[in-house]
């Protein structure tokens, strides 16, 4: 599973959501995805994209 994070510049956690959400929103309303994208820009936030392992997959080698 992924998500994404948007944290501010002090890294307190505004936003998290998995990508998949993320990804469809921003093709639905991509000038909403990109106000978005420039407002986190210019308040000096931070856009994280992670991957979050599930404890019953085993590790890919």
């Amino acid at each position: 599973m992924r998500r994404v994070t948007i944290k501010n510049k002090e890294g307190k956690t505004l936003i998290e959501i998995p990508l998949t959400l993320g990804v469809v929103g921003a093709v639905l309303l991509p000038t909403l995805a990109a106000i978005g994208a420039i407002a986190a820009l210019v308040t000096e936030c931070t856009i994280v994209v992670e991957k979050i392992e599930e404890a019953d997959e085993p590790p890919e080698s």
